[in-house]
């Protein structure tokens, strides 16, 4: 039973966001630095290219990080009114 959760536990899923036009590049980055643990470089880069792209990966956690990744974007995105689309996918 043990080595069944493990592999439940292994498998990643990715979290993606999609560009809009009404939230900012700057909240995207700050959001990227605050919850996904990105430098400011690393964060200006995923964010350009989901704004080119009009989506893209920003992370891949176990399903439980990736979850409350997302529960904790949507709701900083809802707070100050953006409406930031946030999914996660299993890879």
């Amino acid at each position: 039973m043990k080595d069944k959760k493990s592999k439940l536990e292994n498998k990643l899923y990715d979290v993606i966001f999609f560009n809009d036009d009404t939230t900012t590049m700057e909240f995207v980055v700050r959001v990227l630095m605050q919850i996904f643990g990105k430098d400011h470089f690393k964060a200006e880069k995923m964010m350009l290219r989901v704004h080119e792209e009009g989506e893209g990966i920003v992370g891949s956690f176990i399903h439980e990080i990736a979850g409350q990744k997302k529960i904790e974007t949507t709701a900083l995105a809802e707070q100050e009114n953006f409406p930031l689309k946030v999914l996660i996918k299993k890879q």
